[in-house]
């Protein structure tokens, strides 16, 4: 975790929660493949290619959810692609190079998250690298974040009802 922005309240939680359950999760899909094989999820705004040859595609549009998200993102940090969760784990993993270094996570429901601080900026350079044990954080909801997506992270013991929103800018060489 590099940054954490806020807790979101418990009233507010319910009612993003519901709205998901309502508007989003009908058009959820399980993930056949990949580091998070068998979770829910949808892509919302801009589905992003996980290859540097792939093609975007257009997400579910959810003008709630992005009003939502752009209330909690910090200045300069704006949404392009959101990719929502319900449930499931994911392996250890990094961010496709088709999105930018930097990354928010909003939680909504029990996890534990991993991370590992290897990249100290959100950038690249050949001094920057450095092996650090993970950390590991007892998420219970409504923490919001922002966290290098470059760095190796993963999640289990995700609750079944545990919603994740996770949003990216995309990077300058994918545009």
């Amino acid at each position: 975790m590099e940054q954490y922005i806020k807790t979101i309240s418990p009233e507010n939680q319910k009612a993003m929660i519901d709205h998901l359950n309502e508007t989003v999760l009908p058009h959820m899909i399980i993930n056949p493949r990949g580091s998070a094989k068998g979770r829910r999820q949808i892509w919302i705004k801009t589905a992003t290619p996980i290859q540097p040859s792939g093609k975007f595609h257009v997400g579910l549009e959810d003008d709630r959810l992005v009003n939502f998200i752009n209330k909690l993102a910090p200045e300069g940090f704006t949404p392009e692609t959101i990719l929502v969760t319900k449930g499931g784990v994911i392996r250890r993993h990094r961010d496709a190079s088709t999105l930018s270094w930097q990354g928010m996570s909003i939680n909504l429901g029990q996890i534990t998250w991993y991370y590992e601080r290897n990249y100290q900026n959100y950038s690249w350079s050949p001094t920057d690298h450095e092996v650090i044990p993970a950390g590991r954080w007892d998420l219970t909801g409504g923490e919001v974040f922002m966290f290098n997506t470059k760095n190796a992270h993963w999640v289990e013991n995700a609750h079944p009802e545990r919603w994740g929103i996770n949003v990216w800018m995309v990077a300058d060489k994918s545009r």
